[in-house]
Order: C-alpha cells, then structure tokens, then sequence
C-alpha cells in the first residue's frame, strides 16, 4: 500500500509542476503486460506526438510480483535515442524536452524470466 502511495504522489507532483505539456493528446497512461525475456529483454513499444519546447516524460513501474529489472528507452523519428533510463528494480523514468512537436517511440523492456504488469504514465 505505502508502494501505490509513493508512486501517486510522484505522478501528482509531475501533473501538479507541468502544467499543459505531455503528448498531444494529453497526459496518458494505464497497465501493460510485458511478456518474460528469453535470450533478449521483451520489449513494448509506444509512439506518442509530444509537444516542442515543453518538458515530456515516461514513468513506469512495475507490479513488484516480482520485482524485475526495466529499462526504457526514447527514440526520434529518425531512431536517435534522446533518453533513457535503466534500473535492476521495477522503476524507470526518461525526461527529455522534444525541439519541436514530433512523434516518439517508446520502448519498455522487461530483463525479467516472468510476466511483468507495468503502470506506465506519459506526460
């Protein structure tokens, strides 16, 4: 319980600090399930339109059963990665400000041998 606690005060704080920026489309999130990694990590992918000149961010954490190691990474329309975050725990977070308004892949790889449920926040 104090876990969900933290982790809503930490995406209150960014939505409370920032405003109007995020994807296009407005802030976004909700559960993924990323399968377990084989020989490589599994990975999901999003693309997301975020606006130019403004702070944009993906969190993400893991469902702790078990706590397994995430990484993610973001990548401009011509594949250059503009920020990333790995972690040995179930919690990552990437910060970049886009130049202009742009599409973005994200990609959220799970280095663990089971299933994971991941809450991911776009803003």
């Amino acid at each position: 319980m104090l876990r969900h606690g933290c982790w809503a005060a930490v995406v209150a704080l960014l939505a409370a600090s920032w405003g109007h920026c995020g994807p296009v489309d407005g802030q976004s999130a909700g559960d993924h399930r990323i399968g377990p990694a084989g020989s490589e990590p599994t990975p999901k992918e999003f693309v997301l339109t975020f606006r130019g000149g403004e702070r944009a961010c993906v969190i993400a954490r893991g469902d702790h059963k078990p706590i397994v190691a995430l990484d993610v990474a973001v990548y401009d329309k011509d594949g250059v990665e503009v920020a990333k975050d790995a972690s040995s725990k179930d919690f990552v977070a990437a910060f970049w400000v886009p130049p202009r308004t742009a599409e973005y892949r994200i990609v959220l790889r799970n280095h663990g041998v089971e299933y994971n449920d991941v809450y991911v926040v776009f803003k």
